[in-house]
């Protein structure tokens, strides 16, 4: 407003004749000496300083010096801390300093530096002046818009250190500047690579040991019951060793009250590096297929006996201007990086875990602008990658008479892809009401999409499943379920009575100590018998 009034007093002295601007005398009488222009300023000595930006880079800028104070051209200094210049003029220029948003204004005509806060927060709500009225912090020389070193400073928010001695001009903090942000990113992402380069010269784990016989291990343990003296303590112990090159476990005990649990024992042998056959496991254990019973028998697989974490590597595809880069981040570590070339276009093999895989995407431009974008993809357990196969032989002498006598089974799974598995096999059973009986099954899983995956199964003379799990993100997921029972299923502690089995699953999660998490459940079952029976819970 001032400037303006004392813009208007100028053109009304300039006039000759008076009568309307008398109005504008009592002001004008007011107002303070106008400054001199910027172009007035006393020519200081020519001087070349080496700007350098912390111990990362360093460049020659010509300008000039008057005293203890030195100029130097502000859209020079801008452009190599990496700001986006937005304005450019002789008098005026206005820059843009990323990921905050921060808008510089600096004009010579006004003498005039201001900080604009893109943040709504109270501190930068309405812009921090740092510099105003001082015509020698800001000045045009030879079309070129010239600035106090030490001033820009302040207006950034950083250390400066200036010594005419050694002609140097240093910023030793530059990790809040663009520039800074860029330099730790290559870091990152040199160490990342280095990380790749080294994990891929791992060297092969030689063979296990196997020798006929080996140490053994002891492991017991004793309950006392308190107050009750007719009531006989309890017991467990077990007992393992290596035999033949695998492992031979005896486990033993009893209840509180002296009943006996029955004596379990079992060979297993691992063999890591085989491709026929890595488990094979005699005695008492579980049996193969998806629905597996606790007995004693056989179970021989070529899956591994420790399934690794790591399923595979998902290629996430997206397009991004020339000159960004693309980074992915998994609990805060970096798992993938790509530049954009000119074809706009970006390529990350982004590595998967069984389960859920969150992960950030996070866009970086040239002047340190940033996007973010989270994506969520969970790998099923069923789930293969792709070309692989998988088969599990096993029969057994039920432990639960109430299930079955005996049981047996023959399964086999195949990656179709790294998003589809297939499954077929045939199972049998026979319990002390029936004969034998086998009822072959065939199911597919897979992720047709990232944030969606489907399960389908259909076993005979048992039951038909289908499932949906979407998670669009970390916050969100919701699963449905429905299964249809068979009326004579063979296996009748699965199917409980039950004709028709419905669910639904659904969380919200907030990720903030002062906000809530939400979990909602709904199951719906429909019995032989005509009832039915609806269960929730919030």
């Amino acid at each position: 407003m001032r400037t303006r009034l004392a813009r208007a007093c100028r053109r009304a002295a300039a006039l000759i004749v008076g009568g309307g601007f008398g109005g504008l005398a009592p002001l004008c009488a007011q107002q303070p000496a106008a400054p001199a222009p910027a172009q007035a300023v006393a020519r200081g000595e020519p001087l070349l300083l080496d700007v350098r930006f912390g111990q990362a880079a360093s460049l020659a800028i010509a300008g000039e010096r008057l005293g203890a104070r030195a100029w130097l051209p502000v859209a020079t200094l801008l452009e190599a801390m990496e700001l986006q210049l937005d304005v450019r003029t002789p008098a005026r220029v206005v820059a843009r300093r990323w990921p905050e948003g921060t808008r510089y204004v600096l004009d010579a005509d006004s003498g005039i530096m201001r900080a604009h806060g893109a943040r709504t927060d109270s501190a930068q709500r309405t812009g921090i002046v740092a510099t105003r009225g001082d015509t020698a912090t800001l000045h045009v020389r030879d079309g070129e818009l010239l600035v106090d070193v030490h001033a820009l400073a302040a207006l950034l928010g950083i250390p400066v250190e200036l010594g005419f001695a050694d002609l140097v001009l240093s910023f030793p903090e530059i990790a809040a500047l663009p520039i800074g942000r860029r330099l730790a990113r290559d870091a990152a992402h040199a160490r990342f690579r280095a990380r790749e380069h080294a994990s891929g010269d791992e060297r092969a784990t030689g063979p296990l040991a196997r020798p006929w016989a080996d140490g053994a291990v002891l492991d017991y343990s004793l309950a006392l019951p308190i107050g009750a003296a007719a009531v006989r303590p309890g017991w467990n112990t077990g007992v393992g060793l290596d035999v033949l090159g695998g492992s031979l476990e005896v486990t033993a005990g009893a209840t509180a009250g002296g009943v006996r649990l029955p004596t379990l024992a079992s060979w297993t042998g691992v063999w890591r590096a085989g491709t026929a056959l890595t488990q094979l496991r005699i005695g008492d254990g579980t049996g193969a297929g998806p629905r597996p019973r606790f007995g004693r028998g056989i179970m021989l697989t070529n899956a591994p006996y420790v399934r690794p974490a790591l399923f595979g590597l998902q290629t996430v595809r997206g397009a991004l201007p020339p000159g960004w880069a693309i980074e992915a981040y998994r609990n805060g570590e970096l798992v993938a990086v790509d530049t954009i070339g000119r074809d706009a276009r970006y390529q990350l093999r982004v590595p998967l875990l069984y389960g859920e895989n969150p992960y950030d995407l996070l866009a970086v431009g040239p002047f340190g602008q940033t996007r973010a974008l989270s994506q969520a993809t969970r790998v099923a357990m069923d789930l293969l990658p792709g070309g692989r196969g998988e088969y599990a032989l096993g029969a057994t002498r039920c432990q639960l008479r109430q299930q079955c006598r005996t049981a047996a089974s023959a399964d086999y799974r195949h990656g179709l892809s790294d998003r589809w598995t297939a499954r077929a096999g045939l199972e049998g059973l026979s319990r002390d009401s029936i004969g034998w009986i086998g009822a072959p099954y065939v199911a597919l899983s897979g992720t047709p999409w990232s944030a969606i995956g489907v399960q389908g199964e259909f076993a005979s003379r048992s039951h038909t499943r289908l499932a949906l799990n979407i998670e669009p993100s970390q916050r969100v997921r919701v699963a449905a379920e429905q299964q249809w029972f068979a009326r004579d299923a063979i296996d009748p502690l699965l199917a409980g009575r039950r004709l028709v089995q419905s669910g639904l699953f659904a969380t919200w999660r907030s990720f903030a100590p002062s906000q809530p998490n939400v979990e909602l459940s709904l199951d719906r079952s429909r019995f032989l018998d005509g009832a039915a029976l609806l269960r929730a819970r919030l």
